[in-house]
């Protein structure tokens, strides 16, 4: 991303903490992995563009270069582009990989914004849930959703 929006930030691995993590317990954030060889990510840009002005900062929308930023790509598992995942509380509580329409996106932060003390699972039915499924931080979210620990959603 070129440039900052009013409600769109760019972060790195020496801000994460407090861009996403700190952030997180006064508002969701959404984190945008992306990458700028990724057609899909940029695609995205428009929608979040969108989203960010709709939701009038309720959500902090954060975007980070996963070339750039390896080592957060790593803790967190990314594996595809564009990866948005939902942080509340200080934790991830829900993800969303490949592109997504602005609807269906603006639904789950909807549902995100919603939610209290809620963790939400966004993770679709998808091969790559198979590397997710005993994450321990997605396996705590999954026991605390009513969801188990073991089996795909």
């Amino acid at each position: 991303m070129s440039q900052e929006t009013p409600y769109i930030f760019d972060a790195t691995t020496a801000d994460f903490d407090q861009s996403v993590i700190e952030n997180s317990f006064h508002k969701p954030v959404l984190v945008d992995f992306w990458a700028e060889w990724c057609p899909p990510c940029k695609a995205m840009d428009p929608i979040l563009d969108d989203l960010s002005v709709e939701l009038a900062g309720r959500v902090k929308i954060v975007k980070l270069d996963v070339e750039s930023n390896p080592g957060i790509v790593t803790q967190y598992n990314v594996r595809a582009m564009p990866t948005l995942m939902v942080f509340k509380g200080g934790e991830p509580v829900g993800q969303i990989i490949g592109f997504r329409p602005k609807g269906d996106l603006k639904k789950r932060l909807d549902d995100a914004l919603a939610a209290r003390d809620v963790h939400l699972i966004f993770l679709d039915v998808d091969p790559r849930w198979d590397a997710l499924r005993d994450d321990p931080r997605f396996r705590s979210l999954r026991q605390r959703a009513g969801l188990g620990a073991g089996a795909a959603p």
